[in-house]
């Protein structure tokens, strides 16, 4: 399918949600699963222990669970492009990934050739992409969500949650994505985010950009964009 007719689908017949196991199926069918080792999963959450360490003020009480979030998608997304096609210095983009970078990676989270890759990965089955409104630095978008799957490890009488599948529903260009239109007040392809500027109730300009996963390219088209 193409990314035109995807276009098309997500934006009419799945319109206001209004047949969701349709677009569930829709999506399931397009998603890539890319499971974790346990050693990974191990890594990403040492990485998000010292990542909040070093920044847990700025991102809250929450900030080592949306590390280890963040860290989880990002790898599975660099495993899966590895596969599709492999490339030198595998463990340094992996290192740049799990590393603590004190002024951040400027929306920035792989870098191949002349794709500067941001990894949106996030808890909410079936979310949007969300972006900043503003242009970052990332000229290609992949969509993730981490899978939670219960309690489903015991030792002892101890039960574990594990958190090892990363679902990735797809990918945006840059250009695709900030691209896309408005018209007589209806959002094509990237929905509004508004904020309310501090100390008024009027809206303020759009912070973020959201498009839903079902309108994003499937990732077996990610090699056409990767030059």
């Amino acid at each position: 399918m193409t990314f035109e007719e995807a276009w098309e689908i997500g934006n009419w017949v799945f319109e206001d949600d209004d047949d969701n196991e349709r677009m569930k199926a829709f999506v399931d069918k397009r998603t890539v699963i890319i499971k974790l080792t346990e050693d990974e999963c191990k890594e990403c959450r040492e990485s998000a222990i010292q990542k909040a360490k070093a920044k847990g003020g700025y991102y809250g009480d929450f900030a080592q669970s949306n590390f280890n979030t963040g860290n989880k998608g990002e790898l599975a997304v660099l495993n899966y492009l590895y596969k599709v096609k492999p490339f030198s210095h595998y463990h340094y983009h992996k290192n740049q990934i799990l590393k603590v970078r004190p002024y951040g990676d400027g929306g920035v989270d792989i870098e191949l050739g002349k794709r500067r890759i941001d990894v949106k990965t996030t808890g909410t089955e079936y979310g949007p992409l969300i972006v900043p409104s503003h242009r970052e630095r990332a000229n290609l978008y992949i969509h993730a969500h981490l899978k939670y799957d219960g309690f489903n490890r015991q030792r002892g009488r101890t039960h574990f949650s594990e958190q090892d599948r990363v679902f990735i529903y797809g990918f945006l260009t840059a250009k695709e994505f900030y691209e896309s239109y408005e018209e007589d007040g209806k959002s094509y392809l990237k929905r509004v985010s508004h904020h309310y500027p501090r100390g008024s109730k009027k809206l303020g300009p759009p912070n973020n950009y959201q498009a839903s996963c079902w309108v994003l390219r499937p990732m077996d088209q990610i090699e056409e964009v990767m030059v």
